[in-house]
């Protein structure tokens, strides 16, 4: 198992070892240029779309749209969680989760077949109820159910990385490992500070947040479309 553990602070860029190595590892991929020093992706989609066929770009389009609406998704149910909603307000909302979940595991499955997306299915599901447990554990106050749901969430890291990495050969594990665990802490961050209303912070971090995931979604999405050609 990979010894990392969840980061108690947050640096002000993203993990820029993990951006490097993901873009030197996908030879010939677009993430290379796409992904600057800071994370962010400005100029973008100019530079991908002029060495992608449409079938790539759309792919990546779609893939960098679905992380976007699971951060989305997993932030709304933390902002109703620390306000106190309702089970049936968390309910409706947790739902649009999965469904967020059944659009990724479709994309997977478009290009690996019935049998991965049904891994992966069940590996982010893990991954949303292991999310949602520290963000009701967190408006609690709850010390000892954090640290049990972040013990889970941890192993999930490793299965999630195993799976993109046995998908994707290209991917080291380090690389994305780092970034999948920097995803987790900017989420739990903004929901801490959702709690102590703190709420400029948790709008920056939820901001950092989204535009992290388009590092990730660029690079899955660079690995995918090199290593599955006759796809794209």
């Amino acid at each position: 198992m990979h010894k990392n553990n969840i980061k108690s602070n947050i640096q002000t860029g993203f993990s820029l070892a993990a951006v490097t190595a993901l873009s030197l590892a996908i030879i010939g991929g677009a993430s290379a240029t796409a992904m600057q020093s800071n994370g962010s992706t400005s100029n973008k989609s100019a530079t991908v779309a002029s060495k992608e066929s449409k079938a790539a770009t759309d792919f990546r389009k779609a893939l960098n749209s679905l992380l976007q609406d699971h951060v989305t998704t997993n932030l709304d149910v933390n902002r109703a969680i620390v306000s106190g909603a309702s089970d049936a307000e968390i309910d409706a909302i947790e739902q649009a989760q999965l469904e967020n979940t059944a659009s990724l595991a479709a994309a997977i499955e478009s290009i690996y077949g019935t049998a991965a997306a049904e891994t992966f299915t069940d590996l982010f599901n893990e991954h949303i109820e292991e999310s949602n447990n520290i963000a009701q554990a967190i408006a609690d106050g709850d010390v000892d159910a954090k640290a049990e749901a972040i013990i889970e969430l941890e192993e999930y890291l490793v299965d999630i990385t195993n799976f993109f990495v046995g998908a994707i050969p290209v991917l080291p594990y380090d690389a994305v490992f780092s970034l999948l665990e920097e995803h987790e802490m900017l989420i739990n961050k903004s929901t801490e500070a959702m709690t102590t209303k703190n709420f400029g912070q948790s709008k920056k971090l939820e901001q950092q947040a989204l535009r992290q995931i388009s590092v990730i979604a660029d690079a899955l999405a660079s690995g995918i479309i090199q290593t599955q050609p006759a796809k794209f």
